[in-house]
């Protein structure tokens, strides 16, 4: 049976990163493509709306805010779905910088079946997860009001252990599914089975790999951002620098300020460069299960 070191697979969007450093000039561009497009597209379909939320007036009108909601809901629709496309193309392209190393045109991006398939496990996937977490929560409400209807006491003495219960169960299942994209940009195939199967017996580990890749990309973002807030401090005020976080969206002229558009650039390099971190686990981990030891990037 095949292992993995949990400190390996961590490492392994470091290691991508400092072998083809290119990649991320190639995927920043094309995330400051679909962050432009997206924000364009908010705004045009559904920047009054989105203004009107953010207007102190609504908070206390819900019919209001309803309103304005379903007028910004086709806007907020396309932006999600070009997001998702875009995420499934840097899923692809990080499996196949591991995986198939060879094929390095363009930054390793491509637009075809294995970006689809992508999209597809990753919509699987979400579904799968989101109707667990439903699940786990509605079983999780009806234990402790159950148990609160007989005693409010014991329903605080038993709610603390399963709530920590379904979040643990939920994130077991997370793990156990997290090798599905791999298994589709492998085989071409979407089966969450297999990942199921992959990860048997290996829970622990692979968390253990997740959770540190994950501190790594929130460091990296962390610095970035904070290099951006002091120099956005500095040519424009604290002021400007915190507007970027709440555009003006009634106008593109409003949204794409210099400042906006600065830090769309600090965004379109550090996204790329946390995906390659938090993706990267995932690819390593499956390779490690699959491939000769000889051949594990």
């Amino acid at each position: 049976m095949n292992k993995f070191s949990a400190t390996h697979a961590a490492f392994t969007g470091f290691r991508l990163i400092q072998s083809k450093p290119q990649i991320i000039l190639w995927w920043a561009a094309v995330m400051f493509v679909q962050t432009v497009i997206s924000g364009g597209c908010m705004i045009l379909f559904g920047g009054g709306a989105l203004a009107r939320l953010e207007s102190p007036e609504l908070k206390n009108d819900p019919t209001a805010i309803s309103a304005a909601f379903a007028q910004a809901a086709p806007a907020l629709l396309v932006a999600s779905l070009i997001g998702f496309a875009v995420y499934a193309v840097f899923y692809a392209a990080t499996y196949r910088a591991v995986l198939r190393p060879q094929e390095d045109r363009a930054g390793y991006l491509r637009f075809g079946v294995d970006e689809l398939l992508q999209l597809g496990a990753l919509l699987l996937v979400g579904l799968v997860v989101f109707a667990a977490y439903f699940g786990l929560v509605l079983a999780a409400v009806v234990v402790i009001i159950s148990v609160a209807a007989m005693s409010k006491v014991a329903a605080v003495f038993v709610g603390v252990p399963v709530v920590i219960s379904a979040i643990g169960a939920l994130l077991f299942i997370v793990v156990r599914l997290s090798l599905t994209n791999a298994v589709a940009f492998d085989t071409r195939q979407i089966s969450l089975p297999t990942s199921w199967r992959l990860t048997k017996g290996r829970f622990w580990p692979i968390l253990g790999a997740y959770m540190l890749a994950a501190i790594f990309a929130f460091i990296v973002y962390m610095l970035g951002l904070t290099i951006f807030m002091a120099l956005a401090a500095v040519t424009g005020g604290v002021g400007a620098a915190g507007a970027v976080f709440k555009p003006d969206t009634t106008s593109m002229a409003t949204y794409f300020t210099p400042i906006t558009l600065i830090y769309l650039v600090f965004s379109a390099l550090l996204w790329p460069l946390g995906l390659t971190l938090l993706v990267g686990p995932s690819a390593s981990i499956y390779q490690s299960l699959t491939a000769d030891p000889s051949e594990v990037f």
